[in-house]
């Protein structure tokens, strides 16, 4: 299933979630605990990379990063 696929499902789930708390709310609160579980447990069978991987920055970055908020903050001294 593609991402268009499960945001469409993923917006149809949540109008009928609020919906349904329009008629009651002890069932809005069931259906949306269902909802949510069975999401988790279809990402975790279909698509294994659920946790995205950090992103790894260079020291040169950072570092450059460092020198310009330093150089703002003189800047802003004077």
């Amino acid at each position: 299933m593609d991402k268009t696929l499960e945001g469409v499902l993923a917006i149809i789930s949540a109008i009928f979630v609020l919906y349904t708390a329009m008629v009651d709310p002890q069932a809005a609160l069931i259906v949306a605990v269902v909802a949510v579980i069975c999401f988790a447990a279809y990402r975790m069978m279909f698509n294994k990379k659920m946790v995205s991987k950090p992103v790894a920055v260079k020291k040169a970055t950072v570092k450059r990063t460092v020198k310009k908020a330093a150089k703002a903050k003189t800047k802003k001294r004077k």
